[in-house]
């Protein structure tokens, strides 16, 4: 969850931002439980001591919280730098046929994403993309059917292309 900012570039939470952050640092006097007299989310939200939590130990080492978690999200941005120079196609030599390659790409894919990225198309001309709408995990689990044909189909294409050598028995 990032901070929001405000135009002053001044950092402010929301109240559910405040609940959320204080339970992901495990804040002692905070409790999904319900109570036993009042049988609500509210309850338990409201035995919030909100003294503690805006005392000026408190909400100084939760912002700080956000700050490792800026931290984090600058090094997830610098991996898929890294990531991106060190696998990305483009990097690579094309393959001496593309119209042998047979790749079957998810639409809503996390670790291989369509937006900001070139297309397979572009990166390899002639090869053959299917494009199924699910995501890396779902092409696999729902599409394992697609795979396979798809793996036949290059099979026999790749035997057109450039057919087995005879085999002689002597």
């Amino acid at each position: 969850m990032e901070i929001p900012k405000n135009k002053n570039s001044r950092t402010r939470l929301t109240p559910f931002e405040l609940i959320n952050l204080l339970r992901s640092n495990n804040y002692s006097s905070l409790s999904n439980e319900f109570s036993n007299k009042k049988n609500t989310m509210m309850a338990s939200v409201l035995n919030l001591n909100l003294v503690n939590i805006l005392r000026d130990q408190s909400i100084p080492k939760l912002l700080a919280n956000w700050d490792v978690k800026r931290r984090d999200a600058e090094a997830v941005w610098f991996m898929k730098g890294i990531m991106d120079e060190c696998t990305h196609l483009k990097n690579f030599s094309i393959p001496f046929d593309t119209s042998l390659i047979y790749a079957i790409c998810a639409l809503h894919d996390g670790y291989v994403p369509n937006s900001g990225c070139c297309k397979l198309e572009d990166v390899w001309p002639q090869a053959t993309i299917r494009y199924v709408k699910t995501g890396h995990v779902g092409a696999y689990l729902w599409y394992l059917h697609l795979f396979r044909n798809t793996i036949v189909e290059a099979f026999e294409r790749a035997k057109l292309v450039c057919p087995p050598p005879a085999v002689t028995f002597s």
